[in-house]
Order: C-alpha cells, then sequence, then structure tokens
C-alpha cells in the first residue's frame, strides 16, 4: 500500500498545514494585483494543464480514499467479530461467492460472545465445517450461532472443510488479501483524512 505513503506527510500534521494555509492567505493579497495582468494570459493555456493535472489527482486521490475505506472497514469489523483481518478476508470472500452477508457472519460472533462461549467465530467455523454430514453442520450450527443466524450462512456451510479452503486459498492467490499493515495503514489513512476533511 505504498499510496498511503504518497499522501502520508500530506495528511500526519494538520497543524503545520493550518499554519501554511494562513501563510499563504495572508500574502495573497499582495501578490494578488500584480498576478492579474499575467493570469488574463496564463488562463488561456493554464485551463488545459490544470485541468488535466486535477484529474490525474483527483483519480489518485479516489483510489487511495476507496482503498483506505475499504482497509478501514476489514480493521473495525474484524475488531469488532474478534478475528484476524487475514481471516476476515478470507471468510469475506468464501461468504460473497456463497451469497452470503458478512453481517450476518457478524450476528454470528455476537452470538458466540453473548453465548460466553470460548471459542472465536474462526474457531467455531472451523469446528462446524470440520463436520462430514451436512445436516450434523446445520444443527452444530444452530446450537453455537442461533437458528435464524445458521439458517442465513447455510450456504457458506454447505461447502465444508475442503470447499472453504479452496475458497479462501483462492482469495489469497488472487491477491485479495491485505496485509495486516496493509490494512492497518490504510484505516490510519482513512481516519487522518477524515480529520483533514472535517476540520477543512
Amino acid at each position: 500500500m505504498e499510496i498511503f505513503k504518497l499522501f502520508g506527510s500530506v495528511l500526519v500534521d494538520t497543524a503545520s498545514a493550518e499554519s501554511s494555509i494562513q501563510k499563504t492567505t495572508e500574502k495573497a493579497g499582495g501578490l494578488g494585483e500584480k498576478l492579474k495582468g499575467g493570469l488574463k494570459t496564463a488562463a488561456k493555456w493554464g485551463t488545459a494543464i490544470t485541468g488535466a493535472a486535477v484529474a490525474v489527482g483527483g483519480a489518485m486521490v479516489a483510489a487511495a480514499k476507496g482503498t483506505a475505506e475499504a482497509a478501514d472497514k476489514i480493521d473495525k469489523s474484524s475488531q469488532r467479530m474478534n478475528v484476524s483481518t487475514d481471516y476476515w478476508q478470507e471468510l469475506a470472500y468464501a461468504a460473497e461467492l456463497s451469497g452470503v452477508n458478512m453481517a450476518q457472519m457478524e450476528k454470528a460472533a455476537k452470538a458466540l460472545e453473548a453465548a460466553g462461549s470460548e471459542l472465536s467465530l474462526e474457531e467455531a467455523m472451523n469446528q462446524i465445517l470440520s463436520v462430514s454430514d451436512a445436516s450434523e453442520r446445520s444443527q452444530m450450527a444452530a446450537e453455537l450461532f442461533g437458528n435464524s443466524v445458521a439458517y442465513n450462512i447455510q450456504p457458506l456451510l454447505n461447502a465444508g472443510a475442503d470447499g472453504f479452503a479452496a475458497m479462501t486459498d483462492e482469495a489469497k492467490a488472487l491477491g485479495l488479501v491485505m496485509s495486516e499493515d496493509s490494512v492497518k495503514a490504510g484505516a490510519k489513512f482513512n481516519d487522518e483524512f477524515t480529520k483533514v476533511k472535517k476540520s477543512l
């Protein structure tokens, strides 16, 4: 996630940025009159160049922001579910292929916590998927997560251990699993971007 490093110096020190903006504003009045004549001529060709620069810059910011928002979602959701960021992404990919909403997986994690279970969601899923009989998998899921959640995640459970492993391996092979460091960096970038946007 080198793109976060590209924008890091701009976003990290908002106090310095605000100071620079203030100084620029104070000087702008004096420079304004001197630049009026030159700008009339420059405007004729400068608009095209500026427009292109803004388009490229805007695309970069949009790409960085989109990736940062995705990383932030992974970071926050994995914390709520008490799983690693790697497992969250693998689970999310397998769930999507199975037509299962990750909101249901969050409910499963919440059900375990509410029941006082010592199992993490990852451990619970591994135990369920390791059962060879489909009806037994469903029954175990209902006992751990409740009937409603078990019903909604049934398509994922139907994959069994081998099917689930194949899907998670595919996610990694396709490069869809960001490292934990990248997720944390993206989440931090998103937080800083939000701070700057709100301060402006």
